[in-house]
């Protein structure tokens, strides 16, 4: 995630989501916490090949996917952004996906589904108790309802808040003459597990197991700029080998010329460097999932 003031929306707007950049920064790969929360879901759950499993708010795939490679052969992926269906680029292949909400997943006269998983949706829904009562009155006895509850207020890097990080984060860019239009995100509402715990016992479920999960990862991998800082290298050893090669040759005025370009190049790789360290060897929480395993009561 990158954060600036021109565009700020909340984590809980479901506005967001239906957005096509955002869904585009969303992404769907492999290699983040979203994919592991998923896959740790997934495999918590026990599928089996008979299964009928829902992803419900299935976003860009990242537990459809999961879902499938468990070896499911039915599987309904929905969501009611088609910005978000849009970017999956092949997670749903393989399941029948649903441009909607729970009351579509309903009216479909599709198989009622043995476990319906959601992770990353509940403080998006319109509704989040209505929801749960949706859910626990469609599924079958003995049906279960995976989910997760998002919590951002403890968002930062190595204990800084997030705003103020990313704040000094501006200052480089503003140093460096780079201009950033990215997306500020902020964290919003939040759920108590026990008032979690309160809304599914009265909307008809009960939990199996519940625990939290830190969403976090390498700092570095939000340091946007290493490709420019690999050009600066290239252009500061350019010049370099020039000087070295063909200082004689070049006459005193070139030699100065170049000596003063080579002067700002090394200056910007200093204030790029030190930009860098800012991520160094940190840890960027964005926050806190609450996981619920529960069936119907």
């Amino acid at each position: 995630m990158t954060f600036q003031t021109q565009r700020v929306m909340d984590l809980q707007d479901s506005a967001l989501y239906l957005d096509s950049e955002y869904a585009k920064s969303y992404g769907s790969g492999k290699s983040n916490f979203w994919s592991e929360l998923c896959r740790k879901l997934v495999e918590e759950a026990e599928l089996k090949p008979e299964d009928i499993v829902a992803d419900l708010g299935c976003g860009t795939g990242y537990a459809t996917r999961e879902i499938i490679n468990a070896g499911v052969s039915t599987v309904y992926a929905i969501d009611p952004s088609r910005a978000m269906i849009n970017e999956a680029n092949g997670n749903l292949d393989g399941s029948i996906v649903i441009e909607g909400t729970i009351d579509n997943l309903i009216s479909s006269g599709l198989q009622k589904p043995t476990i319906i998983i959601s992770s990353g949706v509940f403080v998006v829904m319109m509704d989040s108790f209505d929801t749960l009562r949706k859910v626990y009155g469609y599924l079958e006895d003995k049906g279960r309802y995976i989910f997760t509850v998002e919590d951002w207020t403890n968002a930062n890097v190595e204990w800084e808040q997030l705003d103020s990080f990313f704040e000094r984060v501006r200052e480089y860019e503003q140093r460096l003459g780079i201009e950033n239009d990215d997306l500020f995100l902020k964290g919003g509402k939040r759920y108590l597990p026990e008032e979690v715990k309160r809304m599914i016992a009265e909307a008809g479920g009960r939990i199996t197991q519940s625990y939290s999960k830190e969403m976090s990862y390498p700092a570095e991998c939000s340091f946007d700029y290493n490709h420019e800082l690999s050009f600066i290298h290239s252009e500061i050893k350019t010049i370099e080998d020039i000087l070295r090669k063909e200082g004689r040759s070049l006459g005193t005025g070139r030699i100065l010329k170049m000596g003063k370009e080579l002067d700002k190049l090394q200056e910007r790789k200093r204030l790029f460097e030190e930009f860098k360290g800012l991520y160094a060897d940190k840890k960027l929480v964005v926050g806190t999932q609450q996981v619920f395993h529960t069936a119907n009561s």
